[in-house]
């Protein structure tokens, strides 16, 4: 299977297992996550160290729940604070 990211404004063919790349807005960084079947954005953002409850997560502008499987090659992660 081949996958395409963007990495330093390349595109960067992978063949092998998919892999997703979160990008972390307000912090101004990125990752990439391979992806294991079933994965979901939650799995991922654990695997990162950072509770999903913590976060959007948006895919071309689009809020995609933490409990759905990963079928994105890319998403923006937004944190969220609350003072509640």
């Amino acid at each position: 299977m081949q996958h395409s990211y963007f990495a330093a404004g390349a595109i960067i063919l992978v063949e092998g297992p998919m892999r997703c790349r979160f990008n972390f807005v307000r912090e101004g960084h990125s990752a990439i996550y391979p992806v294991r079947p079933g994965d979901t954005y939650a799995d991922a953002l654990l695997f990162f160290g950072i509770v999903p409850d913590t976060v959007l997560i948006f895919q071309a502008g689009k809020s995609l729940p933490e409990d759905e499987p990963i079928e994105a090659d890319e998403v923006d992660i937004v944190t969220t604070s609350s003072r509640g």
